[in-house]
């Protein structure tokens, strides 16, 4: 007849107890880490994109007005033209979200 934990009465019985749980406890362990490496490789957001490390050659296009989405003709990416010769006197245009130069 099998003993519950509770039953235990001897040092020997308790150590056999607790070497029966180690090899369950390494199996879960197993598991959990397989399952979780094995969602992190679950669907791509973007399954049509391109991922190898080719380099593309640019077409050559005028550039879009500003603030007009426009396709991407290398890739076929919808995107936005955010400035044009006129923003910042020809500069770039810095965002909140660029961060700070310098620390400042």
């Amino acid at each position: 007849m099998p003993r519950s934990s509770s039953s235990l009465t001897s040092p020997t019985d308790k150590l056999h107890f607790q070497t029966m749980r180690l090899p369950s406890l390494l199996t879960s362990l197993v598991i959990l880490l397989v399952a979780s490496t094995l969602w992190g490789q679950g669907i791509k957001p973007y399954p049509n994109a391109i991922t190898d490390k080719v380099i593309h050659p640019e077409t050559p296009m005028a550039p879009p007005p500003i603030n007009t989405p426009f396709l991407d003709p290398d890739f076929g990416s919808q995107m936005v033209r955010a400035t044009d010769e006129t923003t910042n006197a020809g500069g770039y245009l810095r965002t909140e979200a660029g961060g700070q130069v310098g620390g400042t």
